[in-house]
């Protein structure tokens, strides 16, 4: 019997980046707090593994002022702005980098500039998380 395989191609009882169980993954897809730091991180980690010499990585840690929305079942959009340097073979990949992450990115603005040895490509881009659902309980003394 062969390796197991999850929805992303990895090792369902593994511990890399692409292993863990469907559920997991699914899970892990739309975080349940607003968190740009692990957002930022992981941007990063994808990026510099494809060899993109990132720029910057900028967006708003809203972390505060999203605690309210906890209980609430909608998604919720979590603005971020990438600026890499690459080689045209490269730049062509970026698309199919987010479109193969677990978590929904969704791009709406794109920026090329450069040449074929150095292009400096700018994404204006949004994902998403959503606030996990709490349970509150209350203890009344019954006579």
């Amino acid at each position: 019997m062969g390796t197991p395989d999850n929805i992303i191609g990895g090792n369902s009882s593994g511990k890399g980046d692409r292993d863990g169980d469907n559920a997991k993954i699914v899970l892990d897809s739309l975080p349940s707090k607003y968190d740009y730091p692990a957002l930022a991180s992981s941007l990063e980690k994808v990026l510099t593994s494809k060899n993109f010499k990132i720029e910057s990585i900028a967006g708003s840690d809203d972390e505060l002022a999203q605690a309210g929305a906890e209980g609430k079942p909608a998604p919720v959009e979590m603005p971020f702005d990438v600026s890499l340097k690459a080689s045209f073979d490269s730049g062509k990949d970026l698309m199919s980098i987010f479109e193969k992450s677990i978590r929904p990115i969704k791009v709406s603005q794109l920026e090329l500039s450069g040449g074929s040895n150095d292009l400096t490509i700018g994404v204006h881009a949004l994902t998403y998380y959503q606030p996990a659902k709490t349970l509150k309980f209350e203890t009344k003394e019954v006579k």
